[in-house]
């Protein structure tokens, strides 16, 4: 918040959250606020009041397999032509093209 948007906010008074949301298959990132507190965050002109617990989603990282990029991209209307992966398919790069 502070190197993104100019936000005052002191990092001591939050707690970093990552959770896993296997509905959406991504990972999560949320700060929780230690305490009740204001949060002025001026590049979004914007004043953010908190109570003891709430929590921000700061980031949104989506994993996809194989199976779920290619149904993204058939959605989309690509055609998967190739799909390169690791010797454990950890990492998946898709080659795709629009017919």
């Amino acid at each position: 918040l502070r190197q993104q948007f100019g936000s005052q906010s002191d990092s001591e008074s939050f707690d970093h959250v990552a959770r896993y949301n296997e509905a959406a298959h991504r990972i999560e990132m949320w700060l929780r606020s230690r305490e009740e507190q204001t949060l002025d965050i001026p590049d979004l002109e914007l004043r953010v009041h908190l109570k003891q617990g709430e929590e921000i989603r700061t980031e949104i990282s989506t994993k996809y397999d194989r199976s779920l990029a290619e149904e993204l991209l058939t959605s989309s209307g690509f055609e998967l032509i190739k799909w390169y992966s690791d010797p454990d398919s950890l990492i998946g790069l898709a080659l795709a093209k629009k017919p």
